[in-house]
């Protein structure tokens, strides 16, 4: 089987591909949309721990998944502290 040498494609320079990529200047514009809201009506809202012993005692022992699947360093990560 015998490649073809005709018109090979060239790659482009990594510099322009780059460059076409990034926007600056004039070419950075607001979508338009906005929400008026007051800043005093925002909450932090903290994150809670993924609870798999209340899963299992509710019919959903997913903890042996999680941990076949190789994630429970993951879930250890987000059980971890909550600074708010």
């Amino acid at each position: 089987m015998a490649a073809s040498s005709s018109n090979p494609v060239q790659p482009q320079n990594q510099q322009d591909v780059v460059s076409s990529i990034i926007k600056t200047g004039e070419e950075l514009k607001p979508a338009g949309k906005y929400m008026n809201f007051l800043k005093e009506k925002l909450y932090l809202l903290e994150d809670r721990p993924v609870d798999f012993d209340n899963f299992k005692v509710n019919g959903f022992d997913i903890e042996p998944l999680i941990n076949a699947q190789g994630w429970k360093k993951y879930f250890e990560i987000l059980n971890g502290p909550i600074y708010s």
